[in-house]
């Protein structure tokens, strides 16, 4: 009897094992993967200083008759960064099949440097959900399909600007929610603050985002003495206004409520697989998922559902993207019912990518909510890849050669 069931186990190990590699062996190996690198000569202002120029990073991975697509920033101020090192750290990649190169992301987190790593990762889930016909969010156990809010961003220092941004906004019909830069100078930020305010009206959700900006504070309750300063300009909602510790954070949305701010934790929650395993609930009412801090987006769905589980709302951030992560994080923010997505297109800064797609699997309503197409494998993008290698400021390829 012993005999027989040693044997049964032996058979069920190999039964698994053998599972395991036939689902690996369905899918395709990565042959070459692409690098496109598109400047962006557009100015950013924010409380940390400005960027004058970003290096966004399109990837493309190809794997038979599939290719997956991710976006990321390599730089900013940096027109000249050379790709040739991201092109040889990511030739491990080359010859294996996606699902055993996430598996490798998941178990070594020094892979790929943060941002490469993410774009590689984003690449990865559209294979495999191309490969297994279904929607990367699905893959990643990410299952809700509402419109979610588009979020249009003003990263500005003139009060003259911002209004003249909020007339932008309104045009495009993205007024249920509103995102302004903020710089850690309480008298400016309360002009810019009451300035939107009056441009879009008492109905819009107005956020600002510090970046950890506020810095001269004697204790939490000063900082919130100060913070209620902006709540009363016409603030509903403020991210990161400086550079405090989880539990800090958890005692000053304590001071806040009382006075109707929201906080919403960002730099906190980075990467994915950290906040996954150590941040607690109670830092603010709504938790960003920034692109390109997540870094593993398998982590960052399981972060989420954790979020949504304690009935704290999420939001979707910006990370100033112009490609292929606009509609890959539009799909992820109606995935896991965020409240709104900060990460659009932005054809004022750049179309260079978006030039290039034949088809894309989200779209905004004329509400100004973004929604996804049904039915669509992957990230559901198609790209005209060699009108982008044309269009693209460099491009390279880390296919292996013998």
């Amino acid at each position: 009897m012993r005999l027989l069931n040693k044997f049964a186990a032996c058979i069920i190990l190999l039964s698994s094992i053998l599972t395991f590699h036939t689902a690996f062996a369905a899918e395709p190996i990565i042959e070459d993967i692409e690098l496109y690198l598109i400047n962006v000569d557009v100015q950013r202002h924010f409380s940390f200083g400005n960027w004058n120029s970003r290096q966004h990073l399109m990837l493309r991975v190809k794997a038979g008759e599939f290719d997956g697509w991710g976006e990321t920033i390599l730089a900013t101020n940096n027109p000249g960064v050379k790709l040739e090192k991201y092109a040889e750290d990511m030739k491990k990649a080359i010859g294996k099949n996606p699902s055993q190169v996430l598996d490798e992301m998941g178990t070594d987190r020094k892979y790929l440097s943060w941002h490469p790593f993410e774009a590689l990762n984003m690449a990865l889930w559209d294979i495999k959900g191309k490969c297994e016909k279904k929607p990367s969010v699905e893959l990643l156990g990410l299952s809700k399909k509402d419109p979610v809010n588009g979020m249009f961003c003003i990263l500005e220092n003139d009060p003259a600007k911002v209004s003249k941004q909020a007339d932008i906004a309104k045009k495009e019909k993205l007024v249920n929610y509103i995102k302004l830069k903020v710089f850690g100078d309480i008298e400016l930020d309360c002009k810019l603050v009451s300035t939107l305010r009056k441009s879009m009206g008492s109905d819009c959700f107005i956020v600002a985002d510090a970046n950890q900006g506020y810095k001269n504070f004697t204790d939490l309750q000063d900082l919130a003495d100060t913070l209620k300063r902006l709540a009363d300009a016409g603030l509903n909602a403020l991210e990161d206004p400086a550079n405090l510790s989880d539990e800090d954070l958890i005692a000053l949305q304590k001071k806040c409520r009382p006075f109707g701010l929201s906080l919403i934790p960002d730099v906190n929650l980075r990467p994915s697989w950290r906040a996954l395993a150590e941040s607690p609930r109670g830092m603010g009412d709504f938790y960003n998922l920034h692109p390109g801090c997540m870094v593993d987006l398998s982590d960052m769905a399981k972060l989420a559902k954790k979020i949504n589980s304690w009935n704290t709302r999420i939001m979707i951030g910006d990370d100033s993207l112009i490609g292929a992560g606009c509609t890959i994080y539009q799909q992820i923010a109606i995935a896991c019912g965020a409240s709104w997505v900060e990460a659009l297109e932005k054809p004022q800064e750049s179309t260079v990518f978006t030039d290039c797609v034949i088809e894309k699997a989200t779209y905004r309503q004329p509400n100004g909510l973004y929604a996804v197409k049904s039915g669509i494998s992957g990230w559901g993008i198609k790209v005209d890849q060699n009108k982008l290698k044309a269009k693209a400021t460099r491009w390279l390829s880390c296919k292996k050669t013998d």
